[in-house]
């Protein structure tokens, strides 16, 4: 039997690492079928039970989900995984390529594994477009794991997820039997959108794409959020398809709203998506960024570069509220701020080493979290967010010129749907609320720099809004909170989990992520479990040294890891900007 082998995190010094006894790339629906069948039997023979996912390395997830046989996201030495078990991962990277095109009915059959990009090149090689913001904005991620996730774009009730271009996806179970959904077949469909691979790995999948379009981008940039659920509110009314970058630190917001443009439109054959921040012209900041994410005194003076100085100087308006959606020109080229342009192009971005969230000038990785909720939760949850920033960070206004750093909070808009356990299931108006944050992989042992701000935010959506976690934007703390479970969340989910034990009675395809989630079972305490993200602080101990678990000033239901710089009442006393940051203060703001 092969050596046990590793998948790690695309989320750099990783949030998950799995390990699997096997790893086999099937390149099509026939060798996927063969290797599950192979190696069902080798575990018969073995007298072990057999456990599989479906994923590719460098995944896109912050919990366990992908792992098929491991308790933790990131096991230590002394965690060993389930005794018994024969694990297997079927990568999909070679299930990558457009396997039928129709061109009268405009729809492809291409590979589960076959990322975003790639389906943007085929589909202007075919004189085809991808239904406008259908999926993510980073284009590397794969079809196979958009559609277990039940990932999206942003459209207010209208097409707005990957799901509603599928018109047929195929898929083994864990017999090794091939099956093909549609929605003429809706209890196993249904199962399919956002249903974690639990009925079988995904080896097929035909689009329904439309004839070559372009796309009309408008922006509104770095505007300020004295009122941002009433503009968004009156945006949403000129055109379904908005993102908000969301800056509650800065007082600032910028919205993105694209549309299909009218044929005559004058069109940049050459404008591309780069919402993602590109850093290649930038020095080394790694080793700042490593102090600034360590300084829990919070007398670092990095803060005035990072907060306080106007743009272009600050940073964090440069790399978050003053970025542009698209570029002309290159890498280096012209920023794009209205703009008609391919829509093929216009869709998602890449982000290779030189993006903000890979590259090697700051070091760092993405702390994601995203929650759906319905749109009747949406304005007292933005009024909740600013007061979590103005009491907790700003420490009710005495302290304005501290600042989250590189990051936002991305607000997007949904579809309901009826399949099972999609995050917007039986909702009328669902709003995707994302917290993707800038942390450094170098000062591991420190949280985030005001790292209790997201981590108030997310505790908040979870618990007080109800919001339906994202399962590869979260870890698993998320789904295991002894008070907040996720089950309860979902009306339809006795009707998915029958559908699964119908198919794969087993459990072959379950991890074990999951079925701590299905028997509500809650996460365990041990010393430093939140700065791990394993668990919601209850005691001191749970943080990292020198931290306190505290109640939030904004919401004192919510208890989070704060550093002496926000718990110790001298520092909390003396603490106040720097003269050159007061002196600078009304300029930035």
């Amino acid at each position: 039997m092969p050596d046990k082998r590793l998948l790690l995190s695309a989320y750099r010094s990783g949030y998950v690492l799995c390990t699997a006894d096997a790893v086999v790339h099937p390149a099509s629906t026939t060798e996927t079928a063969e290797a599950i069948k192979t190696y069902a039997a080798l575990a018969d023979k073995q007298g072990k039970a057999l456990k599989i996912r479906m994923s590719r390395n460098l995944f896109h997830s912050s919990a366990a989900f992908p792992c098929p046989n491991q308790e933790v996201a990131m096991p230590a030495a002394v965690d060993k995984p389930a005794g018994g078990v024969l694990s297997l991962a079927l990568l999909n990277d070679r299930l990558n390529t457009v396997l039928a095109v129709d061109p009268a009915k405009h729809q492809m059959r291409v590979g589960a594994g076959m990322d975003m990009k790639a389906l943007f090149l085929a589909a202007t090689a075919n004189k085809m477009s991808v239904q406008l913001m259908t999926l993510p904005f980073f284009s590397g991620l794969t079809l196979g794991g958009i559609l277990a996730t039940a990932s999206h774009g942003t459209g207010d009730r209208v097409a707005s997820a990957l799901v509603d271009m599928v018109v047929e996806a195929v898929w083994v179970d864990a017999a090794g039997t091939v099956h093909r959904s549609t929605r003429a077949t809706p209890e196993t469909f249904k199962a399919l959108n956002g249903g974690l691979g639990l009925l079988g790995a995904v080896t097929e999948i035909v689009l329904q794409l439309t004839p070559t379009t372009n796309t009309q981008l408008k922006t509104l940039i770095n505007q300020p959020d004295d009122n941002i659920y009433e503009v968004i509110e009156s945006l949403l009314k000129t055109t379904p398809h908005i993102l908000i970058f969301w800056r509650p630190d800065m007082k600032r917001f910028s919205a993105f709203l694209t549309s299909i443009a009218p044929p005559d439109a004058d069109v940049t054959p050459d404008a591309v998506m780069s919402l993602l921040p590109d850093t290649s012209m930038m020095f080394d900041m790694s080793s700042g960024f490593k102090a600034w994410q360590a300084d829990i005194y919070d007398k670092d003076p990095m803060r005035t570069l990072f907060c306080t100085f106007p743009p272009p100087v600050s940073l964090v308006q440069q790399l978050t509220v003053k970025r542009a959606w698209a570029r002309r020109g290159g890498r280096f080229g012209e920023d794009l701020l209205d703009v008609v342009g391919p829509t093929n192009q216009m869709q998602a971005a890449e982000c290779d080493d030189h993006c903000l969230w890979n590259g090697q000038q700051f070091k760092g990785t993405a702390q994601d979290a995203e929650f759906t909720i319905d749109w009747d939760g949406f304005r007292p949850w933005v009024e909740d967010v600013k007061a979590i920033f103005y009491k907790d960070l700003w420490r009710n206004g005495t302290r304005s010129d501290r600042c989250q750093g590189a990051g936002y909070l991305w607000l997007r808009f949904g579809r309901g749907t009826d399949d099972y356990i999609a995050t917007t299931q039986g909702m009328k108006r669902p709003v995707y609320l994302q917290s993707t944050w800038l942390r450094n992989t170098e000062a591991w042992q420190y949280p985030l720099r005001y790292g209790y701000v997201p981590e108030l935010i997310e505790h908040m959506t979870l618990c007080k809004y109800k919001g339906r976690p994202h399962v590869g934007k979260n870890w698993d703390r998320t789904f295991t909170h002894p008070r907040c479970p996720v089950r309860p969340m979902y009306p339809q989910f006795d009707q998915f989990l029958r559908v699964v034990n119908k198919v794969d009675p087993k459990g072959v395809f379950a991890p074990p992520l999951w079925n701590k989630l299905v028997k509500q079972e809650p996460y365990k305490y041990y010393p430093g479990c939140a700065t791990d993200y394993e668990c919601f602080c209850e005691t001191d101990e749970h943080c990292s040294p020198e931290f306190k678990c505290v109640p939030s000033y904004a919401l004192p239901e919510f208890k989070v890891c704060k550093p002496p710089a926000d718990w110790d009442p001298e520092l909390a006393r003396n603490g106040k900007p720097s003269g050159l940051a007061r002196l600078l203060l009304p300029i930035g703001k």
